[in-house]
């Protein structure tokens, strides 16, 4: 027993580094890890060596009793730091999901928005397509161009942000994904014409165009 208790100061410093593996070998692949999460990986890290070099100097393994009164100050600031990355993670996810109703509520409610959004659909009914023979793309003038270009540049903002991680992409694409496959399939001649002058336009709507088609509607 007491050659079990002896042996804890080593152990504490590597449990972190069991954890961690367990639980980077059990994620899924497609499961992206935030920076954050690999931060509080390191601060555990570092408590746990610490605690570990501590215990390892003020812990006589001769009288186990003084074992529970150590581990009491270990796990006392443990609780309160589990208890605060708990909080962390609950209001990020608030806020993540309340920014993302209000962008979703901004395209319904926004006067502009629902110009354009109108304009689109009363020019190009589904499944209708763009046609670079009744337009001239440059013409930066037209109003239909205007209103598809501001459309295009709204949900390349949107989907920048779900590439981000900065709203939340399961309720976005509950929403949106519809609307997305379709401006995408209907407007590809204008996005083309534009992307042959800069790739860069609208790159990251064309990106999570192509993830979100992967599955199944």
């Amino acid at each position: 027993m007491t050659a079990l208790l002896g042996s804890i100061p080593t152990h504490i410093a590597s449990w972190p580094l069991a954890v961690g593996g367990i639980i980077y070998m059990a994620a899924p692949r497609k499961v992206h890890i935030e920076r954050r999460y690999y931060i509080y990986g390191v601060l555990l890290a570092l408590a746990s060596f610490t605690y570990a070099a501590a215990l390892s100097a003020l812990y006589d393994p001769r009288n186990p009793a003084e074992f529970w009164k150590f581990a009491g100050l270990f796990l006392g600031p443990t609780l309160v730091a589990i208890g605060w990355i708990v909080t962390n993670e609950v209001n990020i996810r608030n806020s993540r999901k309340q920014h993302t109703i209000n962008l979703i509520m901004q395209y319904f409610t926004n006067a502009q928005r629902v110009a354009d959004k109108d304009a689109v659909n009363k020019a190009l009914p589904y499944p209708r397509v763009l046609d670079a023979g009744s337009k001239d793309f440059d013409d930066t003038d037209d109003d239909l161009l205007r209103s598809v270009a501001r459309e295009l540049n709204y949900f390349d903002f949107l989907a920048s942000s779900v590439l981000h991680r900065e709203i939340d992409e399961q309720l976005l694409c509950r929403v949106f994904r519809t609307i997305i496959r379709h401006h995408c399939v209907q407007l590809r001649p204008y996005i083309e014409h534009w992307r042959k002058k800069d790739p860069a336009y609208w790159e990251d709507l064309l990106a999570l165009d192509q993830r979100w088609g992967k599955e199944p509607l």
